[in-house]
C-alpha cells in the first residue's frame, strides 16, 4: 500500500511557506524523514521532520533576501544528502539562480542548526542553474538551462570536476534531474526531439600524469597524480609489475602518491620506460 503525505500551511504555522518551488526528502532509518523545501518568495529553505505516523514537524527556516552568506535570491531547487563521515550531519544543496550560484549548507540534526558551508558562483553570469541532485555515493549534479549542460561537483562544492556534454547538442534546456541507482535522469523542456534522457554514471580517470617524467630510481621517487570523476569502488594501480594499490575505494577528487622506483621484490628497476596502469576492476 502506498501512503501519501498531505499537509497545509495552516497546520504548520501561517506564513511559513510562500511559493514553494522544490521539495526533497531523505529517510531517517526507514521510519521517519527530513523534508527540505525551496521557498522562493521568502528567499530561503524550510526544513521539516516527518514522523513515523506522517505528522510533519517544523524544524527551522534558513535564508533571507540578498547575495551574501545566509542569503538567496529566489531559490528554486534543493536536495539533502547525509555526510558519510559524520553521523547526524547532512548537506543541503540549494540552487540560487538570482545570484548565479549553487550553495552548500550543513544541517546538524542533533542541534537542528543549519550553517553556511560554501558556494560556487558563475562569475560570467551566463549560467542558468535550475535543478540540483546528489547522493552520498556520487557527485553533485546541477542543470544549466540556458547553456544546455550539467555541472558536476565534488561534495561540499569543494571542486568543479567537469561540465557534462559542454558545447554539444545533447540537451535541450535541461530543467530537472535525479539519480536512480547508477544513472542520471535528465528532464528537458519538451520539443519534437527532446524529453527525458538517462545516462550512466561511469568512473573516469583524468589528469593522470607523473612528475617528473624522468627520474633516477637510485636517488629519487616519482609523484603520480590523478583525478577520479565519480566514485570508484575497485581501483588498481600498477607499475613495473608492482601493485601500488589494489581494489581501493576512491571518492571524486584529486589524488597523488609516490613510487620509489622499485619492483615487487624491492629491487631498484633498470633504466628504461615504464607504463603506469590505473583501472577499475570489471
Amino acid at each position: 500500500m502506498q501512503e501519501s503525505i498531505y499537509f497545509y500551511d495552516a497546520n504548520i504555522g501561517v506564513g511559513i511557506l510562500d511559493h514553494p518551488e522544490d521539495v526533497e526528502c531523505i529517510s531517517i532509518n526507514g521510519t521517519s524523514a527530513y523534508l527540505v523545501i525551496a521557498d522562493s518568495r521568502y528567499h530561503r529553505i524550510v526544513l521539516y521532520k516527518i514522523a513515523p505516523d506522517l505528522t510533519p514537524y517544523y524544524i527551522c527556516a534558513y535564508g533571507s533576501l540578498g547575495n551574501g552568506i545566509g542569503e538567496f535570491r529566489e531559490p528554486i531547487s534543493a536536495c539533502i544528502v547525509p555526510c558519510t563521515d559524520s553521523s547526524g550531519i547532512y548537506r543541503i544543496y540549494v540552487v540560487d539562480p538570482g545570484n548565479y550560484r549553487i550553495v552548500s549548507l550543513i544541517f546538524n540534526s542533533t542541534t537542528n542548526n543549519v550553517a553556511w558551508e560554501r558556494s560556487f558562483t558563475d562569475e560570467t553570469k551566463r549560467a542558468s542553474f535550475w535543478s540540483v541532485t546528489s547522493n552520498p555515493y556520487y557527485c553533485v549534479y546541477v542543470t544549466d538551462r540556458f547553456q544546455h549542460k550539467i555541472w558536476v561537483f565534488t561534495h561540499g562544492l569543494i571542486e568543479l570536476l567537469y561540465t557534462y556534454k559542454n558545447n554539444e547538442e545533447v540537451f535541450e534546456a535541461p530543467i530537472d534531474l535525479c539519480i536512480y541507482q547508477d544513472e542520471i535522469c535528465v528532464t528537458e523542456l519538451w520539443s519534437a526531439t527532446t524529453g527525458i534522457q538517462y545516462f550512466k554514471i561511469i568512473p573516469e580517470i583524468r589528469e593522470f600524469y607523473p612528475e617528473p617524467q624522468n627520474f633516477d630510481a637510485t636517488e629519487d621517487s616519482v609523484k603520480i597524480n590523478f583525478r577520479v570523476d565519480e566514485t570508484a569502488h575497485y581501483l588498481t594501480m600498477e607499475v613495473a609489475g608492482r601493485s601500488l594499490f589494489e581494489n581501493q575505494y576512491f571518492t571524486p577528487g584529486h589524488y597523488s602518491l609516490y613510487w620509489d622506483g622499485r619492483d615487487t621484490l624491492g629491487k631498484v628497476i633498470l633504466p628504461g620506460n615504464y607504463v603506469i596502469r590505473i583501472y577499475c576492476q570489471g
